[in-house]
């Protein structure tokens, strides 16, 4: 029983009487068969922070000096 609620995925317990304990507990895996949606924002919204602050901060402080390799 100690391994299993110190199980990540432990929910809770019921004891009914001293030898018998009902442990319930969520799936431990997850599988991951649908399209994710949120891949396209968090990449565009990267480029756009990137992009800012080679602008607004290198480019403002070095000028010409400074290129993109």
């Amino acid at each position: 029983m100690r391994r299993l609620v110190a199980d990540p995925a432990y929910l809770l317990h019921k004891i009914f009487n001293g030898n018998l304990v009902a442990i319930h507990s969520t799936k431990s895996k997850l599988k991951l068969n649908r399209l994710i949606y949120v891949g396209q924002p968090v990449l565009d919204n990267s480029k756009l922070l990137m992009y800012y602050f080679w602008y607004n901060q290198i480019k403002a402080e070095y000028g010409n000096k400074a290129s993109l390799l």
